[in-house]
């Protein structure tokens, strides 16, 4: 499997959610097929006839949504070998334009991973939102403590270095998500520049499984012609 790039003048899709999305997606699925699902990308995907027979084709998979990763997974299953590759200035789709067709495309993903389930997508939607600005707000709520502890007439010694620590942790958090999107930017030859800006980004995700339960709840949660 090869991730499809962005084309000319692709849409903010590609630099707003896909970095995010391979980094979700990849902690639940293995590229070298190791987890308990095999990492596969559905635009494009070269399996040997032999295996692909063998797993029922795509009979076997026509009323599953997530069926790239189900075919990685049955394939690894039945003894054959998964890989991830990169396809770069190979392989380009228009799979994610326009934004629109890219927010649609990864809440189906979100709706058929977690099986529909509103409690879930509610659930993760927030703390996936929550935990992404946990860096920044740390960062703030630290620097107004330190702000409050040197005023005058306060003794905030032991405030400060707690709001010192605090900053320190937000700073770090930060940091490892602009790292985790910078390297996954690299990797679909998207924008890079947006990596100081991963713990906003990340909360769009959590956006995306809001939106999601929103579509479930509605009963509108189907994709072209298939509902699991």
């Amino acid at each position: 499997s090869a991730a499809g790039t962005p084309p000319p003048g692709g849409s903010a899709a590609w630099s707003l959610l896909m970095p995010t999305g391979i980094v979700f997606i990849g902690e639940h699925a293995d590229p070298q097929g190791r987890a308990r699902r095999a990492f596969a990308i559905g635009q494009c995907l070269l399996v040997r006839r032999d295996r692909f027979a063998a797993v029922g084709g795509w009979a076997a998979l026509r009323d599953r949504r997530t069926e790239d990763v189900l075919l990685a997974t049955r394939v690894r299953d039945d003894g054959g070998r998964t890989r991830l590759v990169d396809a770069g200035g190979l392989v380009t789709t228009s799979g994610l334009d326009p934004f629109g067709a890219g927010w649609a495309s990864f809440r189906k993903t979100l709706v058929a991973a977690t099986e529909r389930s509103v409690l879930v997508l509610a659930g993760g939607g927030l703390a996936h939102a929550a935990m992404s600005l946990a860096g920044p707000v740390a960062v703030v709520c630290g620097l107004r403590v330190r702000r409050v502890a040197r005023a005058p007439g306060r003794s905030g010694r032991g405030r400060s270095a707690r709001a010192i620590g605090l900053v320190a942790a937000g700073l770090l958090g930060w940091g490892g998500a602009a790292v985790a999107h910078h390297r996954a930017a690299r990797l679909m030859r998207t924008r890079t520049a947006f990596a100081p800006l991963a713990p906003l980004i990340w909360a769009l995700f959590g956006a995306v499984l809001l939106d999601g339960a929103r579509v479930v709840l509605r009963g509108a949660a189907g994709w072209k012609g298939r509902d699991q």
